[in-house]
């Protein structure tokens, strides 16, 4: 009985640890800081050129509510009117401080035909150079998750003049932050947002808790098994009933 208890005892120790951690890990996966899913409102996204036009369906999404973005019929050759930026006031998103350790995770539809450039833009309110992440556009006719970091100030000076010095004295300055899409052709096409989300790494607190506790039981058991090892023998003889009562 008592080998079995120390077994079962040992055995919820050691599961005790697996979940402590596993719960650690994910729960340290990411923070949402700020996000808009487009259920219950548009959150301030509008168009800066004029040349799609922006509506909320409450259905399509991913789930839900999202943010359309149609590029109408045209005859125009390439150029300026291929392109619009869809934004929002950065302060709708987060109103906080906005850091180097901090990334943009959203969601981006294509409709019939992929676009043909995608990029994640923001501006400081301090002075009017634009800082850009340029993205791979997803493949037609499905929702993709699409990630920008702000870790690497280089990946977002997509017209090379600025510096890591102005990047984070302008990232932590923001004023708006958005999506800018090109199209691919002259026919109508559709493109849509959806949760769009600015996260943190989760605070490395908790995975020194798991380790603490951890080191802590492993610990206490080392100590125990040395002090049964230190235990005096125990005599046979003494301790032998006889076999004539």
């Amino acid at each position: 009985m008592t080998s079995g208890y120390a077994a079962w005892k040992r055995n919820g120790i050691a599961l005790l640890c697996l979940v402590v951690f596993a719960w650690c890990g994910s729960a340290a996966a990411d923070v949402i800081l700020g996000s808009h899913d487009w259920d219950p409102g548009p959150h301030g996204w509008t168009n800066e050129y004029g040349w799609t036009e922006v509506d909320r369906p409450t259905t399509g999404g991913n789930t839900g509510g999202w943010l359309r973005i149609t590029f109408t019929n045209t005859t125009a050759d390439p150029g300026d009117s291929w392109s619009d930026l869809v934004k929002t006031d950065a302060s709708g998103l987060y109103a906080g401080t906005w850091e180097s350790d901090m990334w943009i995770a959203f969601d981006f539809w294509s409709g019939d035909v992929s676009a043909n450039t995608l990029q994640v833009r923001w501006q400081s309110s301090t002075n009017s150079y634009v800082w850009g992440y340029v993205l791979t556009p997803p493949g037609a006719g499905s929702w993709s998750s699409l990630t920008a970091s702000f870790g690497n100030w280089d990946d977002w000076d997509v017209d090379p003049g600025g510096s890591e010095d102005q990047y984070l004295a302008d990232l932590s300055s923001i004023d708006w932050i958005g999506v800018l899409v090109t199209r691919s052709g002259t026919g109508e096409q559709v493109f849509g947002l959806d949760n769009f989300n600015l996260a943190i790494p989760e605070p490395e607190e908790l995975f020194l808790l798991a380790a603490a506790l951890a080191t802590t039981v492993l610990s206490v058991r080392r100590r125990k098994k040395q002090r049964i090892k230190e235990l005096p023998a125990v005599s046979p003889t003494r301790n032998a009933r006889s076999p004539h009562g």
